[in-house]
């Protein structure tokens, strides 16, 4: 990945950070699981970061951390 590729992805990650957190924080009801969540999510983005095949980062980063809490089984089930 080229230095500009990782500064346009540092700044995308940054643009959505608040929205994963939320999001992350809503699915696991746990700042640690969530912390977790979104760490392994930016892993995962940053290896697959093409911003020439990515239309809407906010779908494709919510798609990435929907696999990592599917994997980290992190959902919460409400009886």
């Amino acid at each position: 990945m080229t230095k500009n590729q990782t500064m346009e992805f540092e700044d995308i990650a940054f643009q959505y950070m608040d929205f994963l957190y939320s999001h992350a924080l809503q699915v696991t009801s746990s700042i640690e699981k969530t912390e977790h969540i979104i760490q392994e999510t930016l892993a995962r983005a940053f290896n697959k970061f093409r911003p020439e095949e990515i239309h809407d980062y906010q779908s494709w980063l919510v798609g990435i951390m929907e696999k990592v809490c599917i994997k980290e089984e992190c959902l919460v089930v409400e009886a």
